[in-house]
């Protein structure tokens, strides 16, 4: 009989805890979790907007702050739950950021044409989801990598 999905989530995440991949795991769950709202939201909602002053609050300034607030966290504290509170601050922070480099890459100022639905955003939000998957769970394949890397480099001899 084959193992539940409960219990297989269960064993991943202990496999995660065992090798302290804690933090990227939060961030990573996180990136996903908010990059999706805030594309479900603005795809909803496709009129509401923050306007300040004549400004449009785009969420990556949401973004940026948040992920300053998480890297403030990081750097003065080591209490497990604030940095656990920070992972989870910078995962949030890195989806609004995302979601939003498709708004970032194609604006211009003559006329303000900008694509917020270009696909850069969709490709930069695989190649960041692909990297964490890279972190979390290929540590035998960075292993290998390293040990190559170490050996070629301690011969001295160019590729």
């Amino acid at each position: 009989m084959e193992m539940p999905i409960p219990r297989k989530i269960a064993r991943a995440y202990e496999d995660i805890v065992r090798r302290k991949k804690t933090a990227p795991f939060i961030i990573f769950i996180f990136f996903i979790i908010s990059f999706a709202i805030a594309r479900l939201v603005v795809i909803t909602f496709e009129g509401a907007a923050l306007i300040v002053r004549q400004y449009h609050i785009h969420h990556f300034y949401y973004g940026i702050t948040l992920i300053s607030i998480a890297a403030w966290i990081g750097l003065v504290s080591n209490k497990e739950k604030l940095l656990t509170l920070a992972s989870a601050l910078f995962g949030i922070g890195l989806g609004l950021i995302t979601d939003e480099i498709g708004l970032l890459l194609t604006c211009n100022s003559e006329g303000l044409n900008c694509d917020y639905f270009a696909r850069g955003s969709f490709d930069a939000a695989v190649l960041i989801s692909l990297f964490f998957l890279a972190v979390l769970y290929f540590h035998p394949f960075w292993r290998r990598a390293s040990r190559l890397y170490k050996r070629i480099k301690g011969r001295g001899k160019p590729f």
